[in-house]
């Protein structure tokens, strides 16, 4: 993953897991279980991906995290791919958030 190295996204998900309600967390681990299953083919649904990642999703974080993926069968890698994209996504929101709250601006 371009934004942090792979074994911080692992801690990621093992800390956070069970949070449907993270976008960071259901992302961090869809990549992790994405890369685990490599080229076994998925059809992305909200029930597969709370499958796959062992925890019930917010509905709204899922369309986040898999967005265009929604009804199409990907590579297990592929799917974890893109979950890496939102989770750089959400975690550079985070940080451009926290940079505006120090500097006094707005969050």
């Amino acid at each position: 993953m371009a934004c942090v190295l792979i074994e911080s996204v692992f801690e990621w998900c093992q800390k956070c897991r069970g949070d449907g309600n993270s976008i960071t967390c259901v992302a961090a681990c869809l990549n992790i279980e994405g890369i685990r299953g490599y080229m076994e083919p998925i059809t992305v649904t909200k029930e597969a991906v709370e499958e796959l990642i062992g925890f019930k999703v917010h509905p709204m974080v899922y369309e986040v995290v898999v967005g265009e993926l929604n009804g199409k069968t990907v590579p297990k890698a592929a799917l974890g791919a893109f979950a890496a994209c939102a989770f750089c996504r959400a975690l550079g929101f985070r940080l451009i958030s926290r940079y505006r709250i120090l500097e006094g601006g707005e969050a």
